[in-house]
């Protein structure tokens, strides 16, 4: 995985690969947003076919940072919306891969724009929940956010 600026530094993305052996067992995939930002796009490329689809989900890990002791929301100058737990899916946060879907085609989700359950912490982990993959296939993509904190000034 590797984050990239896309157009300018509002907008990042980190992008992903999963493999026919991680999509076929539906493992996670899971990664740490480097900055605070709302979830703008979720891109998805079809590398080999795809012989049963299923569906890759969004998923935002609590923002309680088990592994390092200290480093919290509020620690990084970022909170949670309120009444949103900063975990769970994100409002239409999931791209849904067709059966028999052919290499090269393309799938997109563009979550609820300013939906609680799309803003991420810093340091929050992110996992893309695989369902229903079964028999071949890989593929591609990207997750997309825009570099905003809830007050909506820069998170650089």
């Amino acid at each position: 995985m590797s984050t990239v600026t896309i157009g300018s530094p509002e907008k990042q993305r980190i992008e992903f690969q999963i493999s026919q052996a991680d999509l076929i067992a539906n493992n996670a995939q899971n990664f740490v947003m480097p900055e605070a930002g709302f979830l703008d796009e979720i891109c998805v490329v079809v590398q080999s076919a795809v012989t049963t689809g299923g569906t890759i989900n969004a998923n935002f890990v609590p923002a309680v940072y088990n592994t390092e002791v200290g480093i919290t929301p509020a620690t990084q100058g970022d909170t949670l919306i309120p009444g949103s737990s900063g975990a769970g899916n994100a409002a239409g946060g999931a791209v849904t891969v067709a059966n028999g879907a052919a290499k090269g085609t393309i799938y997109y989700a563009r979550p609820t724009p300013g939906d609680p359950s799309t803003f991420l912490s810093a340091r929050q982990l992110i996992s893309l929940v695989l369902a229903g993959f079964a028999t071949a296939g890989s593929v591609n993509g990207y997750i997309q956010w825009r570099n905003e904190r809830l007050d909506n000034t820069k998170a650089h």
